[in-house]
């Protein structure tokens, strides 16, 4: 017994030098923490009265509305403060205030036992999804509540930085480096000549300057981490470090699109029966989803790597989004995105009801430098006779060309791989 309670506090000896010598790697005591994590916290009063969150607020002549009063101003692009109702709304803005202002906690006060948790969880995401800049908190968070005498509770909400934030010497070079490939990213995507065409330029830009970043996922996922893993979640990774995953594609979509005066917003649930996030963009008034980190398709042939950007996931309404990914309702309502006009092949005219060379040839020859060439069918028979025509090499287009191509047949879809060129 005296030999396995040694074995024991052998173990635990060496987990504490273990996590201690973490520490003091990554956050030792000359470290600068970053944010008001030891004095006063700015402290916000929720109203405890619920509000319709589709109805705006209103103030009467020489009023304030009430997004002033609460020191915030939402913008158009704030799609999820929009949803939220009053109290949910001061919230947020306490939040946005406080970690724009360096510090990571808020006191709630005037909140009611009921439902209360609901409340911060869908502040603290309302204000996280919108504001992709904001890259530094990890989604986790902490409550510590007190009840009153009147029963009317405070909540401490203390916000979780991701490390490699917390533990740098100079914070502020992510954020300053991030800004500044936003302006020059989106200056190049403002001079195309519509939204559309901004979309599209962003869409390929993260396709061809951002490698999905399947080492440090792995990375991330152990318990003893390193704090550079996490960024791959971030903005800053996609941007500045050209290594992300679809977090981090998805808030640099969001970013650059909002740069260009484009209403885009962060959107998640799961794809491939995966924890995924993506984006809408709204264009001429309708939304449609984007997925840039899937647009990142590229595939291998004969033992090389060929690079792709697929825009088969480029403005999508739901229908078709829904054959490949499934939205989180939990706390948000996702737009409808109900049009077809931007689909791409929609738009395009890359959508066919028939077989016919002529017609095959010439969405072919249109798309001539992508990779993949997308045609996409309104019927079954429509792309079954096609998929038989390429694989026979019956396409004129096609003859002169070293290709492979794949097929989707829940999609009534061919990829066509152009080798050479």
């Amino acid at each position: 017994m005296k030999s396995f309670l040694k074995g024991v506090l052998f173990v635990f000896a060496v987990i504490a030098v273990i996590f201690i010598g973490y520490k003091l790697i990554y956050g030792g005591p000359d470290q600068t923490p970053v944010g008001d994590v030891t004095g006063s916290y700015p402290v916000v009063a929720a109203d405890t009265e619920e509000a319709d969150p589709d109805t705006p607020d209103t103030a009467q002549p020489g009023e304030k509305p009430a997004d002033e009063e609460r020191g915030y101003t939402a913008s158009d692009f704030d799609f999820y403060y929009k949803q939220l109702n009053d109290s949910e709304k001061v919230i947020y803005a306490g939040v946005y205030n406080a970690l724009t202002d360096g510090k990571n906690a808020i006191r709630i006060k005037g909140l009611t036992e009921e439902n209360y948790r609901n409340r911060i969880k869908r502040s603290v995401y309302a204000m996280m999804y919108d504001h992709p800049e904001i890259f530094w908190i990890s989604g986790g968070y902490t409550t510590t509540k007190t009840t009153g005498a009147d029963s009317k509770i405070s909540v401490l909400l203390e916000l979780e930085y991701y490390e490699f934030y917390e533990y740098s010497s100079n914070p502020k070079r992510y954020t300053d480096e991030l800004l500044e490939k936003v302006h020059d990213v989106s200056a190049l995507a403002y001079g195309m000549e519509n939204d559309y065409e901004r979309v599209k330029y962003i869409f390929r830009y993260l396709s061809e300057h951002t490698d999905y970043d399947h080492a440090r996922l792995a990375e991330s996922k152990k318990t003893f981490h390193s704090p550079s893993s996490m960024l791959i979640y971030t903005p800053y990774a996609c941007l500045v470090e050209n290594k992300a995953v679809c977090a981090g594609y998805a808030k640099a979509f969001k970013m650059l699109c909002n740069a260009c005066g484009i209403d885009c917003l962060y959107v998640t649930g799961w794809g491939d029966k995966e924890r995924h996030g993506w984006n809408c963009v709204k264009l001429d008034g309708d939304y449609y989803f984007v997925d840039a980190t899937w647009g990142d398709s590229d595939v291998t042939y004969d033992g090389v790597k060929l690079e792709c950007v697929n825009y088969e996931y480029l403005c999508m309404n739901r229908s078709t989004l829904e054959l490949s990914h499934t939205l989180s309702e939990e706390l948000f309502v996702p737009p409808l995105c109900e049009s077809e006009k931007y689909d791409y092949f929609v738009y395009n005219g890359f959508l066919l009801s028939e077989y016919s060379d002529d017609g095959v040839s010439d969405v072919i020859e249109r798309q001539s430098g992508e990779r993949p060439v997308l045609i996409r069918f309104t019927n079954f028979a429509a792309y079954k006779e096609t998929t038989e025509c390429v694989y026979r090499n019956r396409v004129t287009a096609l003859k002169p060309l070293n290709i492979a191509f794949s097929k989707s047949e829940d999609k009534y879809t061919i990829y066509i791989y152009v080798i050479d060129g």
